[in-house]
């Protein structure tokens, strides 16, 4: 009898805790997950303007400028434009107009109300918002995160992580990866009805033809030039865009993502995004309507 007692005890401590709890609930409330960071891509923009409203209520409303080659370790606040000079370093800066940052300037992130234009060979720490349009010159870094709610304009040998625009758009000077179709690939050319299409190995869709559906390759895929997929593309390898290819939805790769000449994801009624595990290479003339995300190197052609 003794030991039936004991083995009911040890079977009942364990419980006790959630006994107690649901005669006095501690823990009932709803769990907050703040969901701005992947839902918005202008999250750190809205962030960094809430942090700053106060001061930058109290900032000169007359244009600001930083002279070439200072140094400010504090933020930098205007109401209006504010410009920073060439070599310039500063920490944060907010402009309430246009932000123009010169050649080689560098900022832990940047904002703007208005448009924002980065010379040659700028660094961005962080982050940059614009609200208007978004400028940046031959070589310059953006950071983790750039996004503008207009267009965003990529120059040559411009690394990122995360653009967001409509559209985003690259240099027709910068320099476009001419890859050919993969060895031994799967070739496919039009479908006349809407179909999705999944091949465990390699595709190739033919140069010119129109694919009216999605696509799913366990291998690389192949867009050929001048060819269009009405659908999604989605690659457990490479997801190579030739030139003049286009994509209407999302492209996805786990490994990289390289587009020729012209190429073109999303559409200006439908944004989407292109994603990369590894590498994003973008051609000159690449249109991306939406997202581009890479979680490794993200970069435009030389």
């Amino acid at each position: 009898m003794l030991s039936v007692i004991l083995f009911a005890a040890l079977f009942a401590i364990p419980l006790l805790p959630g006994l107690r709890e649901v005669r006095r609930p501690r823990d009932d409330g709803r769990l907050e997950i703040p969901d701005g960071y992947t839902r918005e891509p202008r999250y750190f923009g809205r962030a960094g303007r809430a942090s700053v409203a106060e001061r930058l209520a109290d900032a000169p409303a007359v244009p600001v400028r930083i002279a070439a080659g200072a140094r400010e370790g504090g933020d930098v606040l205007g109401r209006g434009d504010v410009t920073v000079g060439d070599g310039a370093r500063v920490a944060n800066v907010f402009a309430g107009g246009d932000l123009t940052c010169g050649i080689g300037s560098i900022a832990r992130a940047a904002c703007s109300d208005g448009d924002a234009t980065f010379a040659a060979n700028c660094t961005i720490a962080r982050w940059v918002d614009a609200a208007g349009d978004l400028r940046v010159g031959r070589g310059s870094d953006l950071g983790v995160s750039a996004a503008a709610g207009k267009t965003v304009a990529l120059g040559p040998n411009v690394r990122f992580g995360r653009v967001y625009g409509s559209p985003v758009a690259v240099a027709p000077d910068a320099e476009s990866d001419d890859s050919a179709p993969v060895d031994g690939a799967r070739t496919i050319g039009a479908n006349a009805a809407p179909i999705d299409i999944i091949e465990r190995g390699d595709l190739t869709v033919a140069p010119g033809a129109i694919v009216t559906g999605s696509i799913k390759a366990y291998g690389s895929i192949v867009v050929g030039a001048n060819a269009r997929v009405t659908g999604n593309v989605v690659s457990r390898a490479d997801v190579i865009l030739c030139d003049g290819a286009a994509v209407d939805g999302h492209v996805f790769a786990e490994d990289y993502v390289r587009t020729g000449r012209d190429a073109r994801v999303g559409t200006a009624a439908l944004q989407k995004t292109a994603f990369a595990g590894r590498e994003i290479r973008l051609g000159g003339g690449t249109t991306v309507h939406g997202w581009i995300v890479c979680d490794g190197l993200g970069v435009t052609g030389s």
